[in-house]
């Protein structure tokens, strides 16, 4: 691998600084979350910019989840809440959590945030799954996921289909017909590897996959109902945490963890990994980065 020309020297703005996070606007430029600010990257320039969420104190949240949802950017951090970020306007709020107060954010370390086909927004935070009231700009909390429940990933499928995935109590999926199911290794419904589940992932085939911490990948079978091991033998990915799933225009997988980045061909099904050795500034992936352009949830932000 080599450095994208076009990155060189933008990339020093944010080296060091732990890129957590991707959201690409409509015009190709990209917003970067980082563990030291937000930034956008312009290529048309090929210049990065630092977005201050705080003008009066300049500080550098952690930022954890991005979601453009037309001209409203959506931006999670670690323990500092939620921004709502307006382009048009540049009018920024911030909402937290509060004990004394009801409809806030269960928690204000937020973890992931989604949309569904109507609309909604959902927060992942810590403790439990949120979803935002427009009418009364506040929010509430999904009773069905649990409060106690860190919620690391949603996603609407093809089939509209509302995944969430927590990093203990395995996947839950919301059906159009309003029923809500859970995939669990203890639950009776169906058997997942491992109850961590780090990431979603929709393929090209409408195919719904969860990434795992240390067991490897399943797929859900709809003929079955149920999650199916995607290798049994646990001989691909053994042993990692998977942090991200992108799948590229040969149909290969192409999978970030915390030991490198797999590619699997999915013709033979044999895994390759790439490494420092190969060109990669680490073989230290943080969760959730791997990215496409444009990004198949790029495309849902503006249904």
């Amino acid at each position: 691998y080599e450095m994208t020309s076009s990155l060189v020297g933008s990339e020093m703005c944010i080296r060091d600084r732990g890129v957590n996070t991707f959201c690409e606007k409509k015009n190709g430029e990209v917003y970067i979350g980082t563990q030291h600010g937000l930034w956008l990257y312009q290529p048309q320039t090929q210049s990065m910019t630092e977005c201050v969420l705080s003008p009066h104190t300049e500080r550098k949240y952690n930022i954890s989840a991005l979601h453009l949802d037309g001209e409203q950017l959506w931006i999670g951090t670690h323990e500092n809440g939620l921004f709502r970020y307006d382009l048009k306007t540049g009018v920024n709020k911030n909402y937290t959590h509060s004990d004394r107060m009801i409809k806030t954010l269960s928690s204000n370390n937020v973890m992931s945030i989604g949309k569904d086909h109507k609309g909604n927004i959902y927060i992942g935070t810590s403790m439990g799954l949120c979803t935002y009231n427009e009418e009364q700009d506040n929010f509430f909390v999904n009773i069905y996921v649990g409060a106690m429940t860190p919620v690391t990933d949603i996603y609407e499928d093809s089939n509209r289909n509302l995944w969430i995935a927590t990093s203990n109590l395995g996947a839950f999926c919301y059906y159009p017909n309003g029923q809500w199911k859970h995939y669990g290794q203890r639950s009776n419904s169906s058997i997942i590897p491992d109850n961590t589940i780090t990431t979603l992932f929709e393929d090209s085939k409408g195919v719904m996959w969860l990434g795992t911490n240390g067991n490897g990948l399943c797929y859900f079978s709809p003929e079955q109902k149920r999650f199916v091991n995607n290798c049994p033998e646990n001989t691909q990915l053994q042993n990692v945490t998977i942090y991200s799933i992108e799948e590229d225009r040969n149909g290969n997988f192409w999978i970030s963890t915390d030991k490198g980045l797999y590619k699997i061909d999915r013709k033979t099904n044999n895994a390759r990994l790439f490494t420092i050795n190969d060109g990669l500034l680490s073989n230290q992936f943080i969760a959730c980065l791997l990215y496409t352009s444009p990004s198949p949830r790029d495309s849902t932000s503006s249904r």
